[in-house]
């Protein structure tokens, strides 16, 4: 069996919906799917176990802000620990996405697979310049370490078999975090970036594809982009489905209006 999930705290619950309730809708999705969250209501939790859905509560494991993004973020890097080996195959979706198409495809993957990060920027792209001592001297270190003329991923939607977890893998990505997270451009994403170096392999950008990006740099309306799953990371209020200028603004709250008849 394998297992979909996202993670949501109590601002990202509606979002969190939608992106369930997009997957139901166009039958996605037929094995179990998780929401992993921070400290909730049981009111809340109650939501998604009434309609299927697991719910497995998971700490931060960064204790200041990465990058730009709150330390709360880096709870999604819960879905490396072995507890979740129970499953053979883990989906891990941003709650800023809408699923349009079937992600059965995400369960055949052997490594870590995401899809390579818009312009296919390199991991030097991952990180900003230091601002304080310390940071230089980390930042020294990623240098020398690490060959940051890699390619990078997007980590909005990452698939990976369970085998590649093992026992270390969370610590590690802890102890990544403690050196670098504060350098860290995009929250985790540095990080994931980091320690899947040298074993990630790419996905079609089907399977991530961002509507402003491809609207701006591909010259494809948003009426035209055909994908699996649509993924609103880029910066900016409008550029959010959940704005009322947004192009799939319509879209969005319809899957949400829905998401009250959602069973997994």
């Amino acid at each position: 069996m394998n297992i979909l999930t996202c993670f949501s705290d109590k601002f990202y619950l509606s979002k969190a919906k939608q992106l369930f309730s997009s997957i139901y809708a166009h039958k996605a999705w037929n094995e179990k799917c998780l929401l992993l969250h921070a400290p909730l209501p049981k009111y809340e939790l109650e939501w998604f176990t009434e309609r299927g859905i697991l719910t497995k509560e998971v700490p931060p494991l960064f204790n200041k802000k990465i990058g730009d993004y709150p330390a709360i973020v880096t709870s999604k890097l819960n879905v490396f620990d072995s507890s979740l080996k129970c499953w053979e195959h883990v989906l891990l979706l941003d709650a800023d996405i809408i699923v349009r198409k079937s992600l059965k495809p995400l369960t055949h993957v052997t490594q870590l697979s995401a899809v390579p990060a818009n312009g296919d920027t390199s991991l030097w792209d991952e990180f900003r310049q230091p601002g304080s001592l310390s940071e230089w001297w980390n930042y020294r270190t990623l240098r020398k370490n690490y060959n940051l003329d890699a390619p990078a991923f997007n980590s909005g939607v990452i698939a990976f078999p369970t085998s590649i977890i093992h026992n270390s893998t969370l610590p590690d990505l802890v102890l990544l975090l403690s050196k670098f997270g504060s350098l860290s451009r995009f929250a985790e994403q540095g990080v994931l970036n980091l320690y899947f170096a040298k074993t990630w392999t790419p996905l079609s950008p089907v399977f991530n594809t961002f509507p402003e990006y491809t609207r701006k740099e591909l010259s494809i309306s948003a009426d035209q982009i055909d994908a699996h799953i649509l993924h609103f990371a880029d910066r900016g209020d409008e550029n959010k489905p959940w704005s009322t200028q947004n192009p799939f603004f319509a879209e969005w709250s319809g899957n949400l209006r829905n998401a009250e008849h959602i069973h997994f």
